[in-house]
């Protein structure tokens, strides 16, 4: 592969504007074959968090000088089945995107009978938007005839009027649940669906009850040793008092798996008393077990003290994957540490590694304002594919006012469009 074609990979795997950019100054390259494998592989780290990249697959579509190739091959790939259920979603969705832009028969026949034809009940949500926003009603009666269908031949599938309810909210000017409620009197399918939402239970009802934050709670969350034993959003809200005992069995806590369970409130909630024992537990060997070190350096970022620098930068300079202890730097970060950060970086290669520094070096340079945050955060935006953390990288730099114009430029054309959104309002 040569450089070009590699630089145009990562560009697009990460979902970055430098991708179009590459395009428009490199005509002569065909970078089909990878725009393709990108559309038919959902590349983002979480697609569920980070949402619909196909806007951004389809420009790079329309630069392209294979454009006619790529949409006949893309209209043609839609009835593929035994994909992953993102795959399938963003294949369709680059379908419905391509409709916008061009509609054609091709590609709305080419979407129906994709969806007809998806065998994938396990997730009945995928391309049910996509059908609604091509074919409106005739999509809803296409939907509710399959999935009935599917709830007739098995009892235990349910369904809620989500979609239902989405739809009526964008056509107010139709009365869905009538005309649906029409169909069903002589549609035995449409009739299953409908009798399967009167069953089901309201999704209102289904709200997670809030965790109990009281000391007996937690502590026997803790003996019991339930994985989290209590969800950070909720640590805030632990009373002084409540917080003050758990301190207390920590302090008298031997086993390192207890150990860790306190330490993931800790990391969260300064500890109140000396980090000694804290630290002590930083200096114990690694367990793939479990995530102790993890905790006790999160646990130790709020802490100011040259002992821990000095750990930290010890660490870090060892460690293969020094993710664990970057933490400590967050309150203990000198002038000049943007160059190990940049080292750090260039010596992980994988995304998932750079996913799991991104963490601590964006809560770093949150919490140190500095010009020299530019190098390292530039370094990790282009080599990230979670756009969720690009976003809040860009963020930084913009506060700090080191966002180039090279990066100002892409940032108009990147998969996430609420990072398109950041240039709309910086060149307002």
């Amino acid at each position: 592969m040569d450089e070009i074609t590699e630089r145009f990979r990562n560009a697009i795997t990460c979902g970055i504007g430098e991708a179009i950019y590459l395009q428009r100054q490199n005509r002569s390259h065909d970078f089909s074959t990878e725009i393709l494998r990108a559309i038919r592989k959902n590349l983002a780290l979480d697609p569920q968090c980070e949402g619909d990249r196909s806007g951004y697959l389809v420009d790079l579509v329309d630069e392209s000088k294979s454009k006619a190739f790529m949409i006949k091959k893309l209209v043609s790939k839609l009835t593929e089945v035994n994909r992953n259920k993102w795959d399938i979603n963003q294949l369709l969705n680059v379908a419905r995107e391509l409709y916008v832009r061009y509609e054609t028969d091709a590609i709305r026949q080419a979407i129906t009978d994709a969806y007809v034809h998806l065998q994938n009940k396990e997730n009945p949500w995928v391309g049910q938007d996509v059908v609604l926003k091509i074919l409106g009603m005739e999509g809803l009666h296409i939907i509710a005839k399959k999935r009935g269908t599917e709830i007739r031949k098995d009892k235990s599938e349910w369904e809620d009027k989500y979609i239902i309810e989405q739809f009526q909210k964008e056509n107010p000017q139709i009365k869905v649940m009538k005309i649906i409620q029409k169909w069903a009197l002589t549609d035995i399918d449409i009739k299953a669906y409908l009798k399967a939402i009167d069953e089901s239970r309201e999704m209102k009802l289904l709200k997670a009850r809030k965790p109990i934050t009281t000391y007996e709670a937690i502590a026997a969350n803790i003996q019991r040793l339930k994985v989290v034993p209590i969800g950070p959003r909720w640590i805030s809200k632990i009373s002084e008092n409540d917080f003050l005992k758990l301190v207390h069995d920590f302090e008298g806590e031997t086993e390192r798996i207890k150990q860790e369970k306190y330490l993931r409130i800790f990391a969260r909630r300064k500890y109140p008393g000396s980090y000694e024992k804290i630290f002590k537990l930083a200096k114990m060997r690694k367990n793939k077990e479990d995530r102790l070190i993890e905790f006790a350096c999160e646990s130790l970022s709020h802490f100011m003290a040259d002992d821990l620098r000095d750990f930290a930068i010890k660490k870090i300079a060892q460690v293969k994957k020094p993710c664990d202890y970057l933490p400590l730097l967050k309150s203990n970060y000198r002038k000049g540490d943007s160059k190990l950060l940049c080292e750090v970086i260039a010596r992980n290669t994988s995304y998932d590694s750079l996913h799991q520094l991104c963490w601590s070096i964006i809560s770093i340079y949150e919490n140190v304002k500095t010009t020299e945050c530019k190098r390292p955060l530039e370094l990790l935006y282009r080599r990230l594919n979670c756009s969720i953390h690009r976003s809040d990288l860009l963020d930084i730099m913009i506060e700090n006012n080191v966002l180039s114009k090279k990066l100002m430029a892409e940032i108009k054309f990147d998969s996430n469009q609420e990072i398109r959104k950041k240039w709309k309002l910086l060149t307002k």
